[in-house]
């Protein structure tokens, strides 16, 4: 029994002494052999092992390191690829520094493709030559050995998404590392400068040492040329596997870009997407689920300094067909400026989408759009030829809105307009039509606050870039009553007895815009006014012209027919001195002047017969005061084949002369009301200016049949007060043979409001000797 123990711990020393002879003879290799053996020696080997597996020449410019514990490794430096041939002569690939390591079971077999390899200082060149060629092509698929006939992939794939995948799938496949990388794309004869450059890379694949999670991550910088942006680019995804035969599956597949672009007005873009992405290689067709994508622009233009992008939903992909379908996509986006409140504001898209790029179509089937307070377009589009000839084509259906609401949302307060209760709801439709330098918009129906509006605008591109757009708006619908929106203060109840309702009927509307300029506007259409006690005008036409420039406007010239004349007026507006000056030139020809005077509430004691003459009006200033106060201006007069309404100023001249200067006074005080009779003038004419808002007048004549005569006086059209005089003399036939001869006048005189209707105050009868 001592023997058998004996035996057996002897053995057992044994086997622990071969044990630990083994781990100190490995020790040693570990150190002897790499010292003994110099793998610098072995660089042609692996130069022919390359050129084997890529068919391009390696060179190995610095030392060739390996250890062989834990695990063998092989350090290579300054490491340079061959480019194809017909290339640039510079190498295709340049690596500072690799490192890669091998099994004891690869040594043994003489398999020497390195396994996990990290690349430091990577510079790959990549280009494209006039007639289509790569300088990569074919290299990828040797690389890959038969991996890429194994999957089935085939010639089906398109040439970029095929090599891409390739690419991906060595990177994958030896799990590579990359770290300060640089790639540049180049195209034929392009200065080095003049490539699409994608610096400082990172690239490590899941399960690597160095990631910090099971991910793929890659991060770069991205410059590229056309469109010119700049910017840091990142990717990253959890995993991509094979679910199944020809089927690739990436999960929480991500993708981020921030940068400088130079596409004006836009100056900086960040773009980040998410979703989990399933190919299928054989019918390239794309699924991607949970998408949440945005986009954020910023520009320097103050209308938008800021807009953001909000896409959610699923999306699937035919890359073969060129289409992408969105079954239920929505789109948010927010647009913020200097025009709008700080938060911005919101619109929401929600629609079933279809895109072929290849045919350059989109289709928004079943579109909602939800905008700013509760506003809403629904319909459809159609679009063909985006990048190339635009053909789009949108029906809205329903059209929604609430004017104050979107003011109120736009950061502008709601005007104080006559009626409180008016812009409370709007709606209507529209079809559009847009093919190249051609846009339609047929069939507008508006409503707002009850009236109904129908018409359509066409606009048209000019032939030649210096000749002016043509655009042609045509509106039919009911009368728009105008008092409605005017200024709370402009119907208040001092002016409420000049117009108490106002309506506009547009026929057509022509706007001709000249390049490097605002438009200029044409108006017809009917201005029909009713004024006080419902007393309508008959109606009227109107046309205008409209010519805008930068702080200019005029109204040049704008013709009314009113009251059985014409009003023709030009009116210019200038913004450009440190307070806006405006001028108004009126031309009046026979304007009949009994609507006139209804209009001023005065109806006792009127005038009748048509209005011809000049008015020139300018003043400047901010406020209603100031532009009173600087209001100047001439203006002539005449008044003709009228009459004076309520009095009649040759039968007082013959009472007078019957009754004498005394009792004439008292009759003329105590009948002046009562009467009812009337005075027919041939003419009435006078001129004068306009200072400080004061219409002054000295050279008013009156010519009648049987009487004659001359005043002088102003009228504050600032406060609306009267004071003026008018001397009335009889022809001689109406009271000869009473005065013996004499001169007789009658002093007439207006004081007091304008409005206030009062009639003129009669003076006592003179006579006065007759001029020699």
């Amino acid at each position: 029994m001592r023997d058998s123990g004996t035996v057996i711990i002897k053995w057992t020393m044994v086997l622990i002494y071969s044990a630990l002879s083994m781990i100190v003879l490995t020790f040693v290799l570990a150190l002897l052999v790499p010292l003994a053996m110099n793998p610098n020696h072995y660089k042609g080997q692996i130069a022919a092992l390359v050129l084997e597996k890529s068919g391009r020449n390696l060179t190995l410019d610095g030392d060739v390191e390996w250890e062989l514990f834990p695990n063998p490794t092989i350090t290579l430096k300054e490491v340079t690829l061959s480019n194809a041939s017909g290339f640039r002569a510079e190498p295709m690939v340049r690596m500072r520094r690799v490192q890669g390591r091998l099994t004891w079971q690869q040594l043994w077999r003489g398999q020497w493709l390195l396994q996990q390899p990290v690349i430091t200082g990577l510079d790959l060149l990549l280009e494209r030559d006039q007639a289509g060629r790569n300088n990569w092509d074919g290299l990828l698929n040797r690389l890959q050995g038969e991996t890429a006939t194994g999957q089935g992939a085939g010639d089906t794939l398109p040439s970029p998404i095929r090599q891409a995948t390739q690419l991906l799938a060595v990177l994958l496949d030896r799990a590579v590392t990359i770290k300060d990388g640089t790639v540049r794309l180049c195209r034929p004869a392009a200065e080095t400068s003049a490539c699409t450059v994608l610096k400082n890379l990172a690239f490590t694949p899941p399960g690597s040492k160095t990631a910090a999670e099971p991910a793929l991550q890659m991060h770069g910088e991205l410059q590229l040329l056309e469109p010119a942006l700049h910017g840091q680019l990142a990717v990253r995804f959890q995993s991509m596997h094979a679910a199944e035969a020809n089927h690739i599956q990436w999960r929480n597949l991500e993708m981020s870009w921030r940068g400088q672009v130079a596409l004006p007005p836009a100056k900086e873009v960040e773009l980040s997407w998410r979703s989990d992405v399933n190919l299928a290689l054989d019918t390239l067709r794309l699924q991607m689920e949970q998408v949440d994508s945005h986009v954020t622009v910023w520009s320097e233009a103050a209308l938008f300094r800021e807009m953001n992008f909000a896409l959610r939903g699923a999306a699937h992909a035919d890359v073969q067909a060129g289409t992408v379908q969105l079954p239920q996509g929505g789109l948010l986006w927010r647009i913020k400026s200097d025009q709008l409140p700080p938060a911005g504001m919101a619109f929401a898209l929600q629609s079933a989408m279809a895109v072929d790029w290849r045919q350059e179509r989109l289709e928004l089937a079943a579109m909602q759009m939800i905008g700013p307070a509760q506003s809403r377009i629904e319909g459809s589009v159609h679009a063909t030829a985006l990048l190339s000839q635009p053909q789009i084509s949108a029906q809205l259906t329903n059209i929604r809105f609430d004017p104050r609401a979107l003011l109120l949302a736009m950061g502008r307060s709601v005007p104080a307009i006559a009626d409180p209760t008016a812009m409370r709801t709007g709606s209507g439709s529209a079809n559009i039509d847009l093919d190249g330098q051609h846009l339609s918009i047929s069939a507008v129906s508006l409503e707002m606050d009850g009236t109904h509006w129908r018409g359509e605008l066409n606009w048209q591109a000019a032939q030649q870039s210096s000749a002016p757009a043509q655009v042609h708006f045509q509106l039919h619908g009911d009368r728009w009553e105008l008092d409605r929106y005017l200024p709370s203060e402009w119907i208040g109840p001092q002016q409420s007895a000049w117009i108490s309702r106002t309506l506009l009927a547009p026929e057509w509307l022509l706007l001709e815009m000249a390049p490097g300029s605002l438009p200029s506007i044409a108006l017809q259409g009917r201005l029909e006014v009713d004024e006080l006690l419902s007393m309508a005008a008959p109606a009227s036409g109107l046309s205008l012209q409209i010519a805008m420039q930068e702080h200019q406007l005029q109204f040049q010239p704008y013709r009314i027919a009113l009251h059985n004349g014409v009003l023709e007026s030009r009116v210019q507006w200038d913004e450009r001195g440190a307070e806006p000056t405006w001028q108004i030139e009126k031309r009046l020809n026979g304007l009949q002047m009994e609507p006139l005077l209804r209009v001023l509430g005065n109806n006792t004691s009127g005038l009748t017969g048509g209005l011809n003459g000049l008015i020139q009006l300018h003043s400047q200033g901010r406020q209603w005061e100031s532009w009173w106060e600087n209001l100047r201006g001439s203006y002539a007069l005449t008044l003709q084949d009228g009459q004076w309404l309520g009095v009649d100023l040759t039968e007082r001249f013959r009472e007078g002369a019957r009754q004498g200067r005394e009792s004439w006074s008292a009759v003329a005080e105590k009948g002046g009301v009562e009467r009812r009779v009337n005075t027919s003038f041939t003419q009435i004419s006078g001129s004068g200016r306009i200072v400080a808002g004061v219409l002054e007048n000295s050279d008013l004549l009156l010519s009648a049949p049987t009487l004659q005569g001359s005043g002088r006086g102003s009228v504050d059209l600032r406060r609306g007060m009267m004071d003026y005089t008018l001397e009335v003399e009889s022809t001689p036939p109406v009271v000869a043979g009473v005065t013996g001869g004499q001169r007789m006048i009658l002093p007439v005189r207006w004081q007091g409001e304008v409005q206030s209707g009062k009639g003129p105050v009669l003076g006592p009868l003179r006579t006065v000797l007759p001029t020699p």
